[in-house]
């Protein structure tokens, strides 16, 4: 299991990147500063806690990610301002394995209504109705996922 602070991490310890990250978790933004630190790349890669919401590299960048946190058409449009022409999009995006029968039983699932997740072919079909391809996809298992958030609950 790997947090978005993580896989920039790796990324610059085995490609040396450089890069900022954005997190509102304060744990996954300590531990991305903290395993930096112990891979020797913390010159190359810059943390802030915060909301990445708005945000715009001052810099464009070959890549630009945004992890679990997504809205398809707002994250998309804000990742394409901070990208270099033909740059790439990492996109890492929640989806209802079986949509819910009510906005009732989603907000039991910890969101706001049916309308925060689609469905997987709505997500692909989501990304060729802005105009993007999507180039690899890699589903997260179900204990994948569990460990993901129960990291969350320290």
């Amino acid at each position: 299991k790997l947090s978005a602070g993580d896989l920039h991490v790796t990324w610059s310890e085995d490609h040396g990147i450089t890069g900022t990250g954005i997190d509102m978790s304060p744990l996954f933004t300590a531990q991305a500063k903290r395993r930096a630190e112990a891979l020797g790349v913390s010159s190359r890669v810059h943390f802030v806690h915060n909301d990445a919401a708005g945000y715009v590299a001052e810099e464009k960048c070959d890549v630009a990610a945004c992890v679990g946190a997504t809205w398809i058409a707002q994250t998309v449009g804000l990742l394409a301002q901070s990208l270099k022409p033909g740059g790439i999009m990492l996109i890492g995006e929640p989806y209802w394995r079986q949509r819910p029968a009510s906005d009732e039983i989603a907000q039991a699932c910890g969101v706001s209504s049916l309308a925060d997740f689609l469905t997987l072919p709505g997500l692909v079909s989501a990304f060729d109705d802005l105009g993007y391809d999507v180039v690899e996809m890699v589903l997260a298992d179900q204990e994948g996922w569990d460990r993901y958030e129960a990291e969350k609950w320290l």
